[in-house]
């Protein structure tokens, strides 16, 4: 593409707070729109765990990540209008694929930083929108609940959230339990989302890993979208085979790290305005754990309008909703109220 961009190096933290260097990428559109041009944060949904699947590497031409090839176009749209594009490399330099609060601080700085490049013409008056689908809604989740506590100054005027991961063990209980072939398909991936949350929590599934779950978990340890380090097929179900118990939601360290992966934290809530969508058919996503969010969120007094859609896959959902994603940051963009579909629920 033609655009003018730049990839910005900047200083953040991960989840335990230690400085860390991350990376961001920002695409200027060819024209921008009239009066203060708004920038938009596309969370792609990466679901690796390797520096080559990152953003930063698929906008330069890469192709390992197949997610990000995917949802190449919706940004394209964005950059049509005249939208600013800041492309967050969210996973951090270790690849921590499920680490929310890495991911979310990330973020956050990633915004900072493209805000303080001068080259790119945005300040700290630049409205921002976030948007981010499955993978990319976790970091985009995160984001929106630290804002308040670790980065306040950001005008962030509203995020869209999709198929959301908001429970782990829903998540892996669900996969373990579902038989349709879509869910199938999607199980590398869980294993990949939960060999992320081990990388930074090591006590979560190293003390039960058996010697194929060891195996398994070296194998993908540098790969993208649940394939194997060298591109190869990725696991498949149930999760018993590659642990020493069936009962692993009872684990010592599954139960005392499981909370830290979830996007229902306790003291932790938006300060910007949400639209949250979830299928109730969502053959990975249990559409519970999103409810609980949402609840959390709005007894917690953030202002949340969440679209519970009857029926649709995790990849139709965030194809037929993105017209309603376009037109609910182009509303907040402009300080109106935003039109959603007719079934969508409003708190606070």
């Amino acid at each position: 593409m033609p655009n003018q961009s730049w990839q910005l190096k900047f200083a953040s933290c991960d989840a335990y707070q230690h400085p860390i260097a991350a990376v961001a990428t920002i695409v200027k559109p060819t024209a921008a729109m009239p009066g203060t041009e708004p920038m938009l944060v596309e969370a792609f949904a990466e679901d690796a765990l390797a520096a080559r699947c990152a953003p930063s590497h698929a906008l330069t031409g890469d192709t390992e990540d197949s997610n990000e090839d995917l949802e190449s176009a919706i940004p394209t749209e964005f950059l049509a209008v005249g939208w600013t594009v800041l492309f967050p490399d969210y996973e951090g330099p270790q690849s921590e694929f499920s680490v929310g609060r890495l991911e979310g601080q990330t973020t956050l700085d990633s915004i900072r930083a493209a805000e303080q490049f001068a080259p790119a013409g945005l300040d700290s008056k630049t409205p921002v929108g976030l948007n981010g689908y499955s993978g990319g809604a976790i970091a985009m989740g995160w984001t929106a609940s630290l804002q308040k506590t670790y980065a306040p100054e950001l005008n962030l005027v509203g995020f869209t959230l999709g198929g959301t991961p908001a429970d782990l063990i829903g998540i892996m209980k669900n996969i373990d339990a579902t038989s349709s072939t879509a869910a199938i398909d999607f199980f590398n991936v869980v294993f990949m989302l939960t060999v992320g949350a081990n990388r930074a929590n090591p006590t979560f599934l190293t003390p039960i890993f058996n010697a194929t779950g060891v195996g398994t978990a070296t194998s993908i340890e540098n790969g993208c979208v649940g394939k194997t380090s060298d591109g190869g097929s990725g696991p498949t179900g149930p999760f018993s085979q590659y642990l020493t118990t069936n009962d692993y939601a009872s684990s010592p360290g599954v139960v005392a790290e499981a909370n830290v992966f979830d996007l229902a934290q306790p003291g932790l809530s938006p300060i910007a305005e949400m639209f949250v969508y979830q299928s109730q058919m969502d053959e990975v996503i249990p559409i519970a754990g999103v409810d609980k969010m949402v609840s959390q969120w709005c007894s917690s007094g953030s202002e949340v309008s969440y679209d519970r859609i009857p029926a649709g896959d995790h990849i139709a959902t965030e194809v037929d909703t993105e017209p309603v994603v376009f037109a609910y940051l182009t509303a907040r963009y402009q300080g109106v109220t935003p039109t959603l579909p007719a079934v969508t629920t409003t708190c606070n």
